[in-house]
């Protein structure tokens, strides 16, 4: 899910294990462990866009550094907290360096949102996002974060036993709601690259993160002995959990009624996908494969009668064009989409959607939103050039179609 999401959770684990101890010194430190995972991001540094398809999700969301990394992370916090790193000479860029990616993952959440949410597109939500960013980041962390390893107080008093506690389940609890997402997460790596794609939540579901957000901030601002303080935590992330089995509940009950459109529409689809649209749980995208053509459909939950609209439909070659087979560009994408994918010739290049996603709608845009363009480099070989061409009107008439669609059909 989105960064903003790990970061509020495990803000509120971290507090609940440590913060009677160390206070909002415990939240800091939880929001740091629920989003470890994400780090794997700078790695794309290193690659192309088709590396980080690749990269993204792998080992550090696999269950070999959720077993692996809480153990090196909890020897290293006594360590830490003694003053041994304070005392190496490289100890202050490391600090610094832990949470400008903090802050710099905060940002990005935060940009991700203002974007869907207000409809702007480009340079406005980054300024926005890093501007949000810093403001939460210095009112609720930067005086804990200031003072983090000169005035701890009895840092004996949190042993091996609470850190392990603080990283595994927070690791553990980022990969679950990754895993829950339509994105795919590598769990098993590095024994098998398959995606676990639960589909059961978007990548930004509002109603979960929102409440959650709101019961964090207030609690940061109450003393750690707080009875209130606890309450809201923990009323929080029961709210929060109710919610994600409730989706698993609508889950099961769009399968069934998509099985169902595709069979009296009289296909019969080789695999079919269902999945929640982005920012919530009550509209939901149905992608299908049956014979030489792939479908594709919606439904919400508010719609009179049980039945998916199909909306698209596209012609299907699992055969690659004869200059894309056995090419990297072509395994990973098709490795990434499952084999729900439409491409087609753009000029010397080629347009390749991944139709599992629904996204926003947008007039002129039938493809839908996670679409790759690939052309040849100097060197011949093919790779991704850009992203998915956009605006701020497109966005904005998105984002109010799919309000409009939310309401449900007569």
């Amino acid at each position: 899910m989105d960064s903003l999401t790990h970061i509020v959770v495990g803000a509120a684990v971290g507090d609940l294990i440590l913060g009677k101890k160390i206070g909002n010194r415990g939240m800091v430190l939880g929001a740091l462990a629920g989003s470890v995972p994400d780090f794997d991001v700078f790695t794309q540094l290193l690659t192309d866009d088709l590396g980080g398809l690749e990269l993204h999700r792998a080992f550090t969301h696999s269950w070999v550094f959720m077993f692996t990394a809480p153990l090196l992370l909890a020897w290293l916090m006594p360590h830490w907290y003694r003053g041994a790193f304070r005392r190496w000479p490289g100890y202050p860029w490391l600090r610094g360096m832990i949470f400008v990616l903090f802050y710099l993952i905060l940002a990005a959440g935060l940009t991700w949102i203002t974007t869907f949410l207000a409809g702007w597109y480009g340079l406005i939500p980054g300024i926005l996002g890093l501007t949000l960013g810093g403001v939460i980041f210095y009112n609720y962390y930067h005086a804990q974060i200031r003072g983090f390893a000169d005035h701890m107080q009895e840092p004996e008093s949190v042993g091996f036993g609470q850190w392990y506690l603080l990283f595994a389940l927070n690791i553990l609890i980022h990969i679950v709601l990754d895993c829950a997402t339509s994105y795919g997460t590598q769990i098993w790596y590095p024994f098998s690259n398959e995606r676990v794609a639960w589909g059961n939540m978007a990548v930004v579901d509002l109603l979960f993160t929102l409440p959650l957000a709101l019961t964090v901030s207030i609690a940061a601002a109450l003393p750690r002995s707080a009875l209130l303080r606890k309450f809201l935590l923990v009323a929080g992330l029961v709210v929060s959990s109710i919610y994600w089995a409730g989706t698993w509940v609508n889950k099961d009950r769009v399968n069934g009624i998509w099985k169902e459109s595709l069979r009296m529409s009289h296909l019969e689809p080789s695999q079919s996908y269902a999945s929640p649209t982005l920012t919530n749980n009550v509209l939901w995208h149905g992608v299908a494969v049956a014979g030489d053509s792939i479908y594709v459909g919606d439904y919400a939950l508010t719609d009179k009668n049980p039945v998916f609209r199909i909306t698209n439909r596209y012609a299907y070659w699992s055969s690659p064009p004869p200059d894309l087979a056995g090419t990297r560009a072509w395994r990973i994408l098709t490795w990434f989409s499952k084999g729900y994918y439409h491409w087609k010739q753009e000029g010397e290049g080629y347009s390749f959607t991944d139709l599992r996603f629904g996204g926003i709608p947008s007039e002129g845009d039938d493809e839908g939103v996670f679409r790759f363009h690939l052309v040849k480099n100097g060197m011949g070989d093919w790779q991704v050039d850009g992203g998915r061409e956009g605006n701020g009107q497109d966005i904005r008439a998105g984002l109010h179609s799919l309000w409009i669609r939310m309401k449900g059909l007569p």
